[in-house]
């Protein structure tokens, strides 16, 4: 046996007229058409999609909705949204409600027909004008552009008045965007930086970072896309390339071990900025990287025996000078020595500090008991 159901249509856009119809289907034939939407007077836009929000039912690109295969209506039937879009993507919105009715009624015997068209809402009587669309794409213009001027873009014939000679068309909108050129080189934010690494440090190690600016679009072109390279180093001892600099951040690091600052003190780096991601215009800087010490040399004694004379019951005496050498950096903690006295002093007759000027061991005597005669080294 078969039963008819009804189509029940809200519009929720435009006006808030509503229009109700009524039509059957059986409701056992999937594919079957139960009605054609047509959105009119919402907007001067054509509507380009239709969309519902129940898998029962599928809206053609026409407006003609259709059950996607056998469907089952129980209790109030089933009510489901059609969403429309127009041409600029504005959305609006319809409540479709399907419901079941008496297997004798009436309307049956038009179930066969063709599917009832609902309007939204109710076309107003006598003829109406349909407006044209006008869909105009963005003008392309390329910057510093060579006349003469004025220069023609883009020619636009439309030409539409009311019966009282009134122009009717609305107000159009034209974008005309200027295209950029590479015309403005590179430039780095400082004619010279500076920055330092301590000896010895391991391949990988941050050293500094640079950066350089351009006018020119970076978004939709690479006129303004920087790639920075390092040109020159010098000294080049111990290896030519003891440093990389990160093509798109500008990041310098070290790339080779062996830096020694008792060997070479600092290197100065020629860098290179090129716009068009390293093809276009190009610009330099130079980077000095000074390498830290690290306490990586121990002192020497120069000489490593000393013979003196002491005399008897004089404290506070001075009794020698003790000279060491160390190639870390000059007044700095891993250069600062500091003596001891390991043997010999088990008396605690002599003591020895350090001048912080010179870095000499000063040895002393500290008791007056020491005998006439004592040699000590």
């Amino acid at each position: 046996s078969s039963w008819a159901c009804m189509v029940l249509a809200r519009p929720a856009w435009c006006r808030h007229r509503q229009h109700h119809s009524l039509l059957e289907a059986r409701a056992h034939e999937s594919g079957r058409t139960l009605a054609n939407l047509q959105f009119e007077d919402c907007t001067r836009w054509k509507l380009v999609l239709y969309d519902a929000d129940d898998a029962d039912f599928h809206v053609l690109a026409d407006g003609t909705v259709l059950m996607r295969h056998h469907t089952q209506l129980h209790g109030q039937g089933k009510t489901f949204t059609v969403d429309a879009w127009d041409s600029t993507g504005k959305k609006f919105s319809a409540s479709v409600t399907v419901k079941t009715q008496s297997p004798h009624s009436t309307q049956e015997a038009a179930s066969d027909h063709q599917a009832e068209v609902l309007m939204f809402p109710q076309a107003r009587p006598g003829l109406q004008r349909q407006k044209r669309d006008w869909v105009i794409p963005p003008i392309r213009v390329p910057e510093n552009e060579r006349g003469p001027f004025p220069k023609k873009l883009v020619q636009l014939f439309s030409h539409a008045v009311s019966e009282n000679g009134r122009p009717v068309e609305e107000p159009m909108e034209i974008i005309i965007t200027v295209t950029d050129q590479n015309d403005n080189k590179p430039q780095f934010t400082q004619e010279l930086f500076r920055g330092s690494v301590l000896e010895g440090a391991l391949p990988g190690t941050s050293v500094m970072q640079v950066t350089a600016t351009d006018a020119d679009d970076a978004i939709e072109t690479y006129n303004g896309v920087i790639a920075y390279s390092i040109l020159n180093q010098e000294p080049k001892e111990p290896h030519p390339q003891m440093f990389t600099i990160h093509r798109a951040t500008g990041a310098i690091s070290v790339i080779a071990s062996g830096l020694d600052r008792e060997v070479m003190r600092e290197y100065t780096l020629t860098l290179q900025a090129a716009d068009l991601d390293g093809e276009g215009l190009t610009t330099t800087a130079s980077a000095v990287i000074e390498i830290v010490d690290t306490n990586d040399n121990a002192p020497v004694f120069d000489p490593r025996t000393y013979t003196v004379a002491v005399p008897e019951n004089e404290a506070g005496r001075e009794v020698q000078r003790l000279t060491v050498t160390d190639t870390d950096e000059v007044n700095t903690a891993a250069w600062q020595a500091v003596y001891t006295i390991v043997r010999g002093n088990e008396g605690g007759f002599f003591t020895i500090t350090t001048d912080r000027e010179t870095n000499e061991g000063i040895l002393r005597t500290a008791k007056v008991s020491v005998d006439s005669g004592f040699m000590g080294s």
